[in-house]
């Protein structure tokens, strides 16, 4: 209880990890029950959101140089908030379930060099 009052914290300042980690107590109903509306609405605020891993500290030093590396720390939005909206459409929870728009959307997260969405899509 006292983890997802933080995570609540960090979703009302904005912090897309936050949103994320707050929609997946609502998918997995732990804490609070499970309400897949709210998992949802909090994965897309999260992808919605850009990534900035320090938003105090410059990073591009710190970054490695390999591209799909690269493409993970330049990508729009949170990729495991991204990836969880895709298996919701690729299962149909809360959405109409769509298959095709799964595929894609796990496709653009996995070429970003997320490693779940990879092994999700290969499993699709």
């Amino acid at each position: 209880a006292t983890a997802f009052r933080y995570y609540m914290r960090a979703t009302r300042r904005g912090h897309p990890e936050g949103c994320c980690i707050v929609g997946w107590f609502f998918d997995r109903g732990l804490v609070v029950p499970c309400n897949f509306q709210k998992a949802f609405e909090y994965y897309t605020t999260a992808s919605a959101k850009d990534y900035n891993y320090n938003p105090h500290t410059p990073t591009q030093h710190l970054q490695p140089q390999h591209n799909t590396i690269n493409n993970f720390y330049k990508s729009k939005g949170n990729l495991a908030a991204k990836r969880n909206l895709a298996l919701f459409y690729a299962n149909g929870t809360y959405v109409d379930q769509d298959p095709v728009k799964a595929f894609r959307m796990m496709e653009e997260i996995a070429d970003s060099g997320f490693l779940n969405a990879i092994f999700s899509l290969a499993s699709m």
